[in-house]
């Protein structure tokens, strides 16, 4: 079956990525008769009077209780409580899915309504409930627990001034106590100090992953962390028995080096275009590994995989090389030759692979023809998947080996050059005509992108010492070093001098010339003071930042306080408002699912437009006549959360308090 486009699939999918990436602002609804909006970019940014609260009572289910709370800092316009539910909204997820798979096979609403009633199996029993669980039902705690609240006032100066009010180091909300004398009108029901901070924007939020204890997410990220380096040393022994095996060692006493040169230059190429496709299929094995950690947003989501990426790419594309090549054949035409052919690689494979995308083209060319309903058809042509952190390790990786290998090839540097050309005209392609619409992200990415590139140019300049020390790579300046290493070793301690090694430069007594003795001498101290510093702009920042966020507390708009100006236009005259609405992002859907009941605000602050109750969670809840009638009495915030609208158009407003002594929290 084919789109109801006349002029085909391709047409028709063309057509529509024209629209939803050229204007990225553009959200659109397939089935909401393509009804869509425009997010004006010169108006305010949503979320400027919003934060949220990560330490909340666990049983803090009423919206209007926080509120209530939050008055006395401003008018409060809207407010999110979400909870814990992430087993439920998977299962309810997991549910929708196989209606849709199912409603994908066939157009018969029939045949449909009788595969899902045959679904069922009534004779499974339910799964038994633990004895601590049906405690907590019958003493009525059955709900999940909050996690976190979010609360939007309608200015900027009531966001600062709660900001303000309530700032106070981690420890102390941790503890719930502060040797500074905390007034009880801010410890919420008069003992809880609040973990308060600015907001980030509402797409970035990983509602499904914001309830996992921090003991956890630091288990699974040393776990993802010992992956990669089990990866690395597969790749290390993996490239260290192709060199001994098919590349061969250097010619050594072959008597004819001319027949020996010509018969090994071919298999030269072996390992770099080898570590070029490790490269790509380490790339989509780390997707797979990223799911093992949970993170509470997509920008540190996204920075955790860029980390591994980057150390997996790195190691992969320079460091590999440097330990496989001896001494002596440092400066070979044959190491010369893998240097270069290793950038040749990574200027190929990845854009013509990413411009191929085998997987996509199978889908559509093969299975697209045998889709039998419209829907199954049209998931074929949704676009790619992919990932910003992938994109920036991409063009660092590329980088880095170049600065790396510098001093010995030079020429690479015009290699990376046109491999940044490429690789920006191929991404700029698929992000019109292959990829998904980009997801909205802050600049956590860039910030942490450049601190990379900065970290290269670092280790560029080490290298460069030990390559410039190691000139010309002969037998006797190999003697030389090791004879330089063993008398500073008597010197210091073992381990110390062994990380001294890996930075600075053993200097020799003696070197061909007295202009490279020179210059060593001058290199040495350069790399010593940048380093150095380097090293303690980190460890003092670090200290610093650490001080704040766990000791004072941080401020609004920076450590600083305040750099940023104050905006004056409240969030009702911010015509596209998005709220923190709670929602579950599945690979079974295009749209993320709404999961708190939607009665108590208005749409506009969805982030998409369209039929909102067709992607609404809690809807199947109540549609289903089994689910409703299991729930009884069970308020639904206690299951999924509320966001509750303080301004919903006819409702009668409360006139904003100046201090909580006034008002009852009861």
């Amino acid at each position: 079956m084919l789109p109801t486009d006349g002029d085909g699939p391709r047409v028709a999918v063309a057509r529509q990525w024209f629209r939803d990436v050229i204007l990225p602002h553009r959200v659109r609804d397939k089935e909401a008769n393509n009804a869509f909006r425009l997010v004006d970019m010169g108006e305010d940014a949503p979320g400027s009077e919003l934060f949220p609260v990560f330490d909340p009572n666990a049983n803090a289910w009423d919206p209007d209780e926080w509120e209530r709370f939050f008055a006395q800092f401003g008018q409060v316009k809207f407010v999110t409580v979400s909870v814990d539910n992430d087993r439920l909204l998977a299962a309810l997820a997991k549910k929708r899915y196989m209606e849709e798979m199912i409603k994908m096979e066939s157009a018969d609403t029939d045949i449909v309504h009788r595969a899902l009633k045959d679904a069922a199996d009534p004779t499974k029993s339910a799964p038994k409930r633990s004895l601590v669980r049906r405690l907590r039902q019958v003493l009525g705690m059955g709900g999940y627990r909050v996690w976190s609240v979010f609360v939007m006032f309608e200015t900027e100066e009531a966001q600062r001034r709660c900001l303000r009010e309530t700032r106070i180091g981690l420890c102390s909300t941790h503890f719930d106590w502060t040797s500074t004398g905390l007034s009880a009108r801010v410890r919420f029901r008069g003992t809880n100090i609040l973990h308060v901070e600015q907001a980030v924007e509402p797409s970035s939020v990983q509602w499904k992953s914001v309830g996992v204890p921090w003991r956890r997410r630091v288990m699974q990220q040393v776990l993802t962390m010992c992956i990669v380096g089990g990866m690395m040393t597969g790749v290390y022994f993996l490239t260290l028995w192709l060199k001994r095996d098919l590349v061969g060692d250097e010619a050594g006493n072959v008597d004819d080096k001319t027949d020996f040169d010509t018969d090994r230059r071919g298999r030269l190429y072996i390992l770099p275009w080898v570590l070029a496709v490790t490269d790509i299929f380490g790339c989509r094995f780390l997707a797979y590994v990223d799911r093992l950690e949970q993170h509470q947003t997509k920008e540190r989501e996204q920075l955790s995989t860029l980390n591994k990426l980057l150390l997996f790419r790195g190691f992969n594309g320079a460091v590999v090389l440097y330990l496989l090549t001896d001494f002596t054949d440092t400066l070979s035409q044959q190491n010369l030759i893998q240097i270069q052919a290793l950038l040749i690689a990574n200027l190929l494979t990845a854009p013509v692979l990413q411009l191929m995308s085998p997987v996509g083209s199978c889908y559509r060319w093969y299975y697209g023809p045998k889709a039998k309903t419209q829907r199954k058809l049209n998931s074929y042509y949704s676009g790619a998947y992919w990932k910003l952190a992938e994109r920036y390790t991409q063009i660092t990786k590329s980088v880095g080996i170049a600065l790396f290998y510098k001093s010995l090839l030079p020429t690479g540097l015009i290699i990376t050059g046109l491999s940044l050309l490429v690789n920006y005209w191929v991404d700029k392609y698929c992000l019109l005509r292959k990829w998904k619409t980009p997801p909205r992200f802050d600049g956590l990415l860039a910030r942490a992108s450049r601190y990379h590139l900065l970290i290269m140019a670092l280790v560029s300049l080490i290298m460069m010492g030990h390559w410039y020390n190691g000139w010309p790579f002969d037998r006797s300046t190999q003697l030389a070093v090791r004879a330089a290493k063993k008398l500073t070793e008597s010197r210091i301690n073992d381990s110390l001098i062994n990380t001294l090694h890996i930075i600075l430069p053993f200097l020799r007594y003696t070197y061909p010339t007295e202009a490279q003795k020179n210059l060593m001498n001058v290199l040495y101290w350069i790399i010593l003071i940048i380093t150095c510093i380097a090293v303690a702009f980190l460890l003092l920042k670090s200290f610093y930042r650490s001080w704040q966020r766990y000791i004072v507390g941080n401020l609004p708009n920076g450590f600083f306080g305040g750099r940023a100006k104050e905006s004056e236009i409240p969030a009702s005259q911010v015509s596209s408002l998005n709220g923190y609405v709670p929602s579950y992002d599945s690979w079974y859907s295009d749209f993320p699912y709404l999961s708190v009941p939607l009665g108590t605000f208005e749409s506009r602050f969805v982030s998409w437009n369209g039929n909102h109750k067709a992607y609404c969670l809690v809807n199947d809840v109540l549609a289903d006549p089994q689910l409703s009638d299991s729930l009884g009495d069970k308020p639904l915030g206690q299951l999924f959360g509320a966001c509750k609208q303080y301004d919903m158009p006819g409702a009668t407003k409360r006139t904003p308090v100046t201090f909580l002594d006034s008002v009852s929290l009861v």
